[in-house]
């Protein structure tokens, strides 16, 4: 499955990664002033990182991707609910994932893709007892005032080869069963351009998107994050105004899966 769910803490001091160690500024837990946020992505940009450390602050929700289609039954029957109808999300479904994406603060963090957005707010939208007028009044509607994370990657050539070699594979991240079916990676030239169109297509959605309503994300790069994750966290915090508590640390909980055959690949594709 391309996107995962949170896994155990991983020491990163092995990477070379700084302040892993080092407490965050300390101060008393208040009500912030919005409701929810969403990252929003595409695959193999270091999201699953991103929603791991932002949930190890305590602060900043159970972010997860609560909204793709391909999860939908499996947290429903998790949280002991209806299946949505025709895997389509209806408002029982949203109240759901609020109650096991927020935390004490009563923030709740979710994670979508690209190609996952059109497919909530159509959802919505069939099950709105109100008419709304744009995407985010509607997706307000349900999930009360929203901020918005943007996370891409720089490069996306690596970003296509990760998600070529997952796709082949089957393996998406450490601890997640393995789909049956998946095969030894093998450099796939066609499929490779395919994704890199794919995410290109992607991420000039998010801009129309967020310009067509006049929202101002905050950007995170997957470089940055990659760079230093705890560092890049602190910023998504600061900029959604949430204050770690004392005794709590942000734990990076995934590790980066690029290996010398990535790095083949992406010299050979961008050498073409």
């Amino acid at each position: 499955m391309p996107e995962s769910r949170l896994h155990a803490p991983t020491d990163v001091r092995e990477f070379g990664w700084s302040q892993v160690n080092a407490w965050l500024p300390s101060s008393i837990v208040t009500r912030p002033d919005f409701d929810s946020y969403l990252i929003c992505a595409t695959p193999r940009s270091g999201s699953t990182l991103l929603c791991g450390l932002l949930d190890s602050s305590g602060v900043a929700g159970h972010p997860a991707s609560y909204f793709n289609r391909k999860s939908l039954n499996e947290y429903a029957d998790d949280w002991r609910i209806a299946r949505p109808r025709d895997g389509r999300i209806d408002e029982a479904f949203v109240r759901a994932a609020l109650t096991a994406g927020k935390t004490s603060n009563g923030v709740f963090g979710g994670r979508i893709m690209a190609e996952t957005l059109p497919e909530l707010i159509s959802g919505l939208a069939a099950a709105a007892s109100i008419p709304t007028v744009t995407d985010v009044d509607l997706l307000s509607a349900q999930l009360g005032q929203l901020r918005f994370v943007h996370l891409r990657r720089r490069d996306v050539v690596a970003q296509a080869v990760s998600w070529a070699k997952s796709l082949q594979t089957h393996f998406w991240h450490p601890g997640e069963a393995v789909a049956p079916g998946g095969q030894d990676p093998h450099y796939d030239e066609e499929l490779i351009g395919r994704l890199v169109a794919t995410i290109e297509r992607s991420e000039a959605d998010w801009t129309v998107w967020f310009a067509s309503h006049s929202t101002v994300p905050c950007e995170v790069t997957y470089e940055e994050l990659a760079a230093d994750p705890p560092r890049t966290a602190q910023k998504v915090l600061d900029y959604l105004g949430l204050n770690v508590p004392p005794d709590r640390q942000l734990v990076v909980g995934h590790r980066r899966q690029a290996d010398q055959l990535n790095a083949d690949w992406i010299t050979r594709f961008k050498s073409r």
